[in-house]
């Protein structure tokens, strides 16, 4: 049985391979297209809508409950003890604020009738807080994994949404993990309607994580261009120096012997070491300098008709103190 999210969402949602529209026959999505005559699988209420042509993932991954990247929210009681008793070595002190202004000053404000998050099944920080704010604006969390929060499985490679559909997207620390970023952004692009809303958050410097799926990291004007089809309306830092300069360190750490199971305790030594450089953040995440060397960084974007040059990305460097 699907969800009232996805009741919500059923005029937006389409066929990713032709965008026609689907029908749920026998529990299951079928493609109106007599051209195309796609299926798709509901598994757990949950919709798996991947055109296979266009991913790396199949829809009989979903269909047999497949380890695809984070499995929701459980991540074992082990670790779940170790958490408790070892500091994070993250350091994100500017995300829940930023969503707060994101809701006050573009999804009031703008009057957003609806919201789409992509990468969804692990909540992104401050995330919880802005869907409960979203009291009259509807939101779908979308990811190629399960999880408690997600309420479709799709590839941001191919989204299954109709063209100018939906008013705004989040896309917190997905796009390092994706093959195609620029494509993935295309197609967020084009599912948003004409003067929407993006905000996304990209890794700078960080280690290796979520293997294999971890592919690429953005610079500060690297992740302005990937968005160069949307006006700037905000962006900076999201961790610090102080994060990066723990994860590194750690990550030394672990190559300082070949051997699993010593390297493993040489990481938990050095977490508990150094996980309190991570609180400098707290003084030094809003000066300029930070973004040379930040750990992660964001991007709030309107969707315009046309794209910046590199004189305008010059201008922006420039402009941006670095």
């Amino acid at each position: 049985m699907l969800n009232s999210t996805i009741a919500n969402f059923t005029d937006h949602i389409c066929c990713p391979k032709c965008y026609s529209t689907l029908l749920v026959i026998k529990k299951q999505y079928i493609c109106q297209s007599n051209k195309c005559n796609a299926s798709y699988p509901i598994v757990d209420g949950k919709p798996i809508i991947i055109d296979e042509n266009k991913s790396i993932f199949k829809i009989d991954t979903f269909i047999n409950k497949e380890d695809t990247t984070f499995i929701g929210d459980d991540i074992g009681w082990l670790k779940n003890i170790s958490k408790f008793f070892t500091p994070s070595m993250n350091a994100n002190y500017v995300s829940g604020k930023i969503l707060e202004e994101f809701y006050d000053k573009i999804i009031k404000r703008e009057n957003i009738k609806n919201v789409l998050i992509i990468g969804g099944s692990i909540a992104g920080y401050g995330i919880d807080n802005f869907t409960k704010l979203n009291q009259t604006t509807n939101v779908i969390s979308t990811d190629v994994s399960f999880g408690p929060k997600v309420d479709l499985i799709c590839d941001g490679h191919c989204l299954p949404f109709k063209n100018n559909s939906i008013d705004a997207v989040i896309i917190q620390a997905v796009l390092e993990h994706v093959i195609d970023p620029y494509e993935c952004v295309n197609e967020i692009c084009r599912v948003l309607r004409v003067n929407g809303y993006v905000l996304s958050e990209v890794p700078f410097m960080q280690q290796l994580h979520q293997a294999p799926y971890d592919f690429t990291r953005f610079t500060h004007i690297g992740h302005r261009w990937l968005f160069k089809k949307f006006d700037h309306i905000d962006s900076g830092v999201v961790c610090g120096t102080g994060m990066a300069l723990s994860w590194s360190i750690r990550g030394f750490f672990s190559t300082m012997i070949n051997n699993e199971i010593i390297s493993k305790i040489l990481v938990k030594i050095a977490h508990i070491l150094f996980f309190w450089i991570k609180y400098f953040d707290k003084r030094n995440i809003s000066t300029k300098k930070q973004f040379e060397n930040a750990s992660a960084i964001y991007f709030i974007g309107r969707l315009s008709d046309k794209s910046i040059s590199f004189d305008d990305l010059r201008e922006y460097y420039e402009s941006n103190g670095i």
